[in-house]
């Protein structure tokens, strides 16, 4: 096969495919991960490229906080100019990171979890050249992914890198270009496979005199000076020309400020490591991790510090608590996605309206906004914690202290331990309240549900109630007294548990006597189904039915004989007692919690 010959009609002398359109175009968003670049790009080639990190999490199911977004914008500027790129306003830096955390909403993990989503913004030169030229087009995105803390909650060792220098003291060390990264894997993982059971993570020294610590591989480090008296302890973070400016450690040292402590960002020599009581390594993915140990090879010393001390505690829960909406934000940090930012995204980039689905709770109305609209619901489902029914039911009757609520909706309550009194004294006055007790059968559809219904529910809504939970629930029943709730809880709402163990026992007895262990399973489990279908077809009395199996003088009248000898009714009726009795004392448990909560 000949090689080509160059095409003599091509004008290799005016050859140019630059484009220059001068400023961003409108954001779109790409369902898949992968990006289509041009193999030329600097930056592939050159290391043209920085990227971000920031976290979010669901306050609730309408609600996601993004942490300090306006930081991270004016970080990835600073960093954009150190490696010739143009900036990335921060309004689309915004909006880009709004996009993409919304239309990924369902992946945001609860503000409960030990993890986040976590936001990767990147930047790069994406125009196709060979020369080491200012290139003319630059490509800004946003990827997202629910992700674990980086180190987990285990304290870190550290090893000091003292081949290797991670930045010079005027290089990029200053912003958060990929360059400053790769280089280090290889010496991480060399670290963590050393013959000593390995190191969490690299602390990296000043490129020049080795002398004065940069920061870890992934954080920043933060050092804490305990008091021998009484006076407050000094928080330093570790700070040089060639570290990046981290946003955690300077929201920790604001949140420390707050307390009253010292806090000084500033130079810090490695051998004054030794007088730090506590020792942190600080960064977006890693947030707040203790570290342990932290050791430099060539002068064979270990520093040792406090792990999981009262100041790393302390710290830790105030920063996260604040993150995920559970403490006051004093420092307004946190901002806000709802669903009516995504509607106005969806104003401005028309192209966004078709991909806006309904799957991800961010992008439904959140149900107060509905209520307060004109609210329209026949029946209202409460589903919480007992501890927070209480919030719950007052946020409905603040709703409704604004706007009146047609029809008269039925609340109807899932909580144990919770009264109809006390739902009655949060919600509106004269709320019909419903209590319901469903066992877990409901998950094939052949649940039963016991239910009581207050004074001031109508025959309609107890229809309208009982209807909604036949879909799963083929008997129903409502109790006549509220004690009745708690005595449903221990025959109907643990029976399956009882009738499971007496399932397993038969099983057991047949395994013992030769029968196979899934023929068992099988012939005991159909009994039991046919045996509950029969009963409930039959009509007669359940003695009845056991009297049509016990043949005067037969096995089965023996074996009956044989449970009667072990008390087997007075040893069910002594554990329906005892559930009832748990019951009652969760009961006042809950309570208890409802109290301390408020």
């Amino acid at each position: 096969m000949s090689v080509p010959l160059p095409n003599p009609d091509f004008a290799w002398d005016k050859y140019d495919s630059k484009v220059n359109p001068g400023s961003w175009s409108e954001p779109r968003f790409i369902k898949s991960p992968f990006l289509q670049v041009h193999g030329l790009a600097p930056g592939l080639n050159y290391g043209q490229q920085v990227f971000e990190g920031l976290l979010g999490w669901h306050h609730n199911p309408f609600l996601i906080l993004i942490f300090r977004p306006t930081s991270h914008a004016a970080r990835l500027i600073h960093s954009a100019s150190v490696v010739s790129m143009p900036p990335v306003p921060e309004n689309l830096f915004l909006d880009c990171v709004h996009m993409a955390v919304a239309k990924n909403a369902e992946f945001v993990p609860p503000h409960d979890f030990a993890g986040n989503m976590y936001i990767r913004p990147l930047q790069f030169g994406s125009s196709a050249q060979i020369g080491l030229d200012l290139p003319d087009e630059f490509t800004f995105c946003v990827f997202v992914q629910p992700h674990p803390p980086l180190h987990g909650h285990a304290p870190l060792t550290a090893l000091v890198a003292e081949d290797f220098d991670r930045a010079a003291t005027r290089g990029t060390g200053n912003s958060k270009v990929g360059g400053n990264y790769g280089p280090v894997l290889k010496w991480s993982r060399e670290a963590k496979k050393s013959e000593n059971g390995g190191w969490g993570v690299l602390l990296h020294l000043d490129s020049k005199t080795q002398s004065y610590v940069d920061e870890f591989s992934t954080a920043a480090l933060i050092g804490i000076v305990d008091s021998d008296n009484d006076e407050e302890p000094t928080l330093v973070v570790a700070h040089s020309e060639a570290v990046i400016n981290s946003i955690t450690a300077d929201s920790v040292a604001k949140i420390a400020q707050s307390f009253g402590w010292n806090v000084e960002k500033r130079l810090v020599k490695l051998d004054e490591i030794s007088s730090f009581y506590e020792v942190f390594a600080v960064g977006t993915a890693a947030t707040i991790r203790p570290c342990s140990l932290i050791y430099h090879k060539s002068t064979n010393r270990e520093f040792t510090f406090v792990a999981n001390g009262p100041y790393y505690r302390r710290l830790w829960s105030t920063l996260k608590k604040i993150q995920t909406g559970e403490s006051n934000d004093m420092f307004q940090w946190c901002q806000e996605l709802r669903s009516d930012h995504v509607k106005d995204l969806a104003t401005r980039y028309p192209s966004l309206v078709v991909s806006l689905g309904n799957r991800n709770p961010i992008l439904w109305d959140d149900p107060w906004n509905k209520l307060e609209k004109g609210p329209t619901a026949h029946v209202i489902l409460i589903c919480t914690q007992p501890w927070a029914t209480r919030d719950v039911c007052e946020d409905i009757q603040y709703v409704y202290s604004r706007w009146h609520m047609h029809p008269k909706p039925t609340f109807v309550t899932m909580c144990p331990g919770i009264t109809t009194s006390q739902l009655e004294s949060w919600l509106p006055e004269g709320a019909s309240v419903v209590r319901t007790m469903p066992n877990t059968p409901v998950a094939v559809r052949q649940g039963a549900t016991a239910m009581f219904a207050n004074k001031a529910v109508t025959a309609q809504q107890a229809t309208i109630v009982a209807d909604l939970f036949r879909s799963v629930s083929p008997q129903v029943s409502f109790v006549g007294q509220e004690s009745g709730i708690d005595v449903a809880a221990s025959i109907s709402g643990s029976s399956p548990a009882y009738l499971f163990k007496l399932l397993s026992a038969l099983v057991e007895a047949g395994v013992a006597h030769g029968l196979a262990p899934d023929t068992a399973a099988a012939l005991v489990k159909q009994s039991g189904l046919g045996a509950a279908v029969q009963a409930i077809q039959d009509g007669r009395s359940l003695q009845s039915l056991i009297e049509d199996v016990c043949v005067p003088g037969g096995s089965t009248e023996k074996a009956m004989a044989r449970l009667e000898e072990g008390a087997f009714s007075t040893v069910v009726t002594a554990a329906v007692e005892k559930s009832l009795d748990a019951n009652k004392a969760m009961g006042k448990d809950e309570m208890r919690k409802v109290q301390s909560h408020v």
